[in-house]
């Protein structure tokens, strides 16, 4: 069959098992086949990308990105979002919500219609899923890099323009449940099919538990950016740590949260609730000085900071890496960190009956890496968009 591709791995992580000397069978951009190559038949005139001697994964998903690369994704350029995906998919990364956050509504607006545009024109690298509404109904409090001027209470009425705008590519919003009017916003948010994450928030534990009670479910880079946990006051994180049915992102880079820290999460949430993250604004880009989206910043040793040094400002994470940092700093095993980055953040954004596993009938994303999460080839729908196999 001329569309169809035969994957040969020494190992595939699907990930819900391991599979020894196992292919994949991909016929127009779907899965259809996975298992031991003795037990398969194929067209004899079938392509083959052979990685026998590498491991095959399900593509990673990362729901919360702006760029890399010196492109602002987030600006909504299609130039940017290209480029943005180009460097996912050379990391490990074949789908992606574009996170586009605090700033003046007309340039919110214009970040939307990019993402949205870029859903159908983005087609030679990682796929753009949608719309992570990262701010502006976030707390000044807790604002981390967000700049302060723009965060605004959160408003039906612009939620309205918001959700024309984007065609219904708003996938994920971040709100802090505890600013006025944030309740009857959430449950609307929630009413429209969007998924709503607590984050940038100084929400006490009962304000948290009244946001999840109004629809939120997930949290948005656990530990940062949200009030900090006191044994009189749980807080935000008390609520996320306690409770079985709020699943949490994570930047994983060792530098926004402690290892110890990210073990505490590993125990308290177990491997099935956890879903990595880049949060990603300068990926790929030396240690220099760097303006971004309005803001000043300062890359040095893979640390990104505002210029004034308050605050980090996202970080120069690829998910390969964070994939790596699980293994090597929290001591998961291998299966489940890549469970972290593949079927975890599909079954938070509604994504896991096409993505986040290598299952028949599942869009072939897949991944070919090493030991160390180093990526030799990305398929996406099929397509292969990266691959360094035959390069020594």
């Amino acid at each position: 069959m001329r569309n169809e591709l035969l994957v040969k791995g020494g190992r595939i992580l699907t990930p819900f098992e391991v599979i020894q000397k196992g292919v994949v069978v991909v016929r127009n951009g779907r899965i259809a086949f996975v298992g031991k190559e003795n037990e398969v038949t194929y067209s004899a005139n079938a392509r083959v990308l052979d990685a026998s001697d590498k491991i095959l994964s399900p593509g990673f998903i990362d729901t919360q990105i702006v760029g890399a690369r010196g492109f602002d994704a987030g600006s909504g350029s299609l130039e940017a979002i290209r480029g943005v995906a180009r460097f996912c998919s050379e990391t490990g990364t074949t789908s992606l919500l574009v996170a586009v956050g605090t700033s003046p509504f007309e340039k919110l607006l214009q970040g939307i219609r990019g993402v949205r545009d870029a859903v159908q024109k983005v087609t030679d690298s990682a796929e753009i899923i949608g719309i992570h509404l990262e701010g502006p109904y976030i707390s000044p409090i807790k604002k981390g890099a967000h700049n302060p001027k723009y965060i605004r209470p959160p408003s039906i009425s612009e939620l309205n323009v918001i959700m024309r705008e984007s065609a219904n590519n708003l996938i994920l919003a971040t709100v802090a449940p505890e600013v006025e009017g944030a309740v009857s916003f959430i449950k609307e948010l929630k009413r429209r099919g969007v998924i709503v994450s607590i984050g940038h928030s100084n929400a006490t534990y009962e304000e948290t538990l009244t946001g999840m009670r109004a629809g939120i479910s997930h949290a948005t880079h656990v530990f940062n950016g949200m009030r900090e946990f006191h044994h009189r006051e749980p807080g935000v994180l008390g609520a996320i740590l306690t409770r079985d049915d709020m699943t949490a992102s994570l930047i994983a880079d060792g530098i926004h949260v402690h290892p110890a820290a990210m073990k505490m999460l590993v125990r308290t949430k177990g491997m099935d609730r956890i879903v990595l993250i880049t949060d990603a604004i300068v990926a790929g880009l030396p240690d220099g000085t760097y303006r971004f989206a309005g803001l000043d910043l300062v890359l040095k040793n893979g640390v990104c900071k505002l210029k004034s040094g308050l605050s980090l400002a996202g970080s120069s994470l690829a998910m390969n890496v964070a994939v790596r940092n699980m293994i090597e700093l929290v001591g998961v095993p291998m299966q489940d960190a890549v469970r972290m980055a593949t079927i975890n953040p599909a079954k938070v954004i509604g994504i896991d009956k096409r993505k986040g596993s290598i299952e028949i009938g599942k869009d072939a994303d897949i991944i070919v890496i090493d030991e160390r999460i180093n990526v030799y080839a990305t398929l996406v729908k099929g397509k292969v968009v990266h691959n360094v196999l035959d390069k020594k």
